[in-house]
């Protein structure tokens, strides 16, 4: 299954929590029941962190903002209830790889300290009801989703979701978000014909498997709605933009005057990347036919990649490449170059894949039986930095490579099993052969990873 899981879409309504309805959240059985089912499903998953996108959560006027605190906490204090509490740990070093991976794209995402707002307290309340579900063992990502240009909220969704992927990570994404508040004339803002309007093309959209329909609706029908959630639910949808998902809404219904959806959008299969795509057609070209495989008549071949970014670039850049082979969950081949070695990034994917597959001196080649089943990852390598501090160093975040003499030893980012940078960097030396006092020189570098 991808690193991305998939998105829980759920409405926050205080009154809903039993404390505070005092009764009346009867009046939403509905959403009760929906909820119910979204968190006995995301009960049966296994889930490392959460991402948490709201519209609330603070007063600045930045229009994303993440939540740098730690631990997370949040409570329902200005709905008279402060005893609804919880509390996360935060998981600040996929924050920091977020906010960077932004920043390289030409977007500021602000990090700040907030406590944990009702957008977030709410479902996250009834999703720690369940018996199954162990808070303590989910990290979380707290994003306040405040801008209303959702064509720039959709593409910060999609470099983020792109991060999310090449992380070692299983990942949820929870969308919080009331629909229309203009449904009743007793609701809290009265009402207008634009809202059913809106909420029903919301709910359409989870009906017909279509949810980058959401980024369509016309402004000024969203604007004279009220809603508050098409910013999470349109952010969610760019991060899933890479994966084939299936949709099911769960309940929709209005008994305050405002619309409340639950839906959930599960990853059904990973759409494959044209790196992966490429390693993997260079491994079965050669296994086949013995030959090496050409790029040029690849591409021709292949023409939904043709105007793919990663082709153009794979095409024209030059950079160190590692390719990874599984057969059904056991590593079958890892060889990979730290600089460029061939003419571009294309070229150096083909000939690390191949080589993965036949001169990996701690296995057998690969066999053409094995290509069913077969699992690819391909590593991008950065720029190799020089690291004077072991402080620099993240394990999730960058690769590592030491140097004495001739010695030399390589190890990617967020391995399985690699959980602290001493770890790291003890497999590292012993990888390359340096001896305990021994002095060497100390690298460090990021990965674009595709799988």
């Amino acid at each position: 299954m991808p690193p991305i899981i998939g998105t829980a879409f759920l409405p926050h309504p205080p009154i809903i929590i039993p404390a505070i309805g005092k009764g009346e959240e009867i009046l939403a059985h509905k959403t009760l029941k929906g909820i119910e089912q979204i968190a006995s499903i995301i009960s049966d998953l296994e889930i490392d962190t959460i991402v948490v996108l709201t519209p609330h959560g603070t007063t600045n006027q930045q229009p994303v903002t993440v939540n740098g605190g730690q631990p997370l906490s949040g409570n329902l204090g200005t709905f008279g209830h402060a005893e609804v509490e919880l509390h996360y740990q935060n998981n600040l070093e996929l924050v920091q790889v977020l906010v960077s991976a932004l920043q390289n794209e030409g977007f500021y995402l602000e990090k700040t300290i907030m406590p944990l707002d009702h957008g977030a307290v709410v479902p996250l309340f009834f999703i720690g009801q369940q018996p199954a579900v162990n808070i303590y063992n989910i990290r979380l990502i707290h994003m306040a989703v405040n801008s209303i240009d959702y064509n720039e909220v959709f593409c910060m969704g999609k470099i983020m979701g792109a991060v999310l992927h090449s992380h070692a990570l299983k990942v949820l994404i929870l969308a919080s978000g009331d629909l229309s508040h203009r449904l009743k004339e007793t609701g809290p803002y009265g009402y207008h014909p634009a809202g059913p309007v809106f909420d029903q093309k919301v709910a359409e959209s989870f009906k017909n498997n279509r949810l980058d329909d959401l980024s369509s609706i016309p402004g000024d029908l969203m604007q004279l709605a009220g809603q508050c959630g098409l910013g999470p639910f349109i952010m969610a949808t760019g991060m899933m933009n890479h994966l084939e998902i299936e949709t099911t809404l769960f309940s929709y219904e209005a008994p305050f005057g405002v619309g409340y959806l639950c839906g959930m959008a599960v990853v059904k299969a990973q759409l494959v990347h044209p790196a992966v795509w490429l390693a993997t057609e260079a491994v079965k070209h050669w296994l086949t036919k013995k030959v090496k495989l050409d790029i040029n008549r690849a591409l021709k071949a292949e023409k939904s990649l043709q105007k793919s970014e990663f082709w153009m670039e794979a095409r024209q850049r030059q950079a160190g490449v590692f390719v990874s082979l599984h057969h059904e969950g056991i590593l079958r081949g890892c060889i990979g170059t730290i600089q460029a070695t061939t003419g571009c990034i294309g070229e150096e994917i083909i000939m690390n894949a191949i080589q993965s597959a036949t001169s990996d001196p701690r296995f057998s080649p690969l066999s053409l039986e094995e290509l069913e089943g077969l699992e690819v990852k391909v590593d991008v390598l950065g720029d190799m930095e020089l690291v004077t501090d072991d402080m620099e160093l993240n394990v999730q975040k960058y690769g590592i490579m030491v140097e004495s003499g001739y010695k030399r030893g390589v190890l990617l980012p967020a391995l399985e099993g690699i959980n602290s940078v001493e770890q790291q960097l003890s497999i590292v030396l012993e990888k390359a052969g340096i001896l305990q006092g021994e002095s060497y020189v100390l690298k460090r570098f990021i990965v674009s990873r595709y799988q």
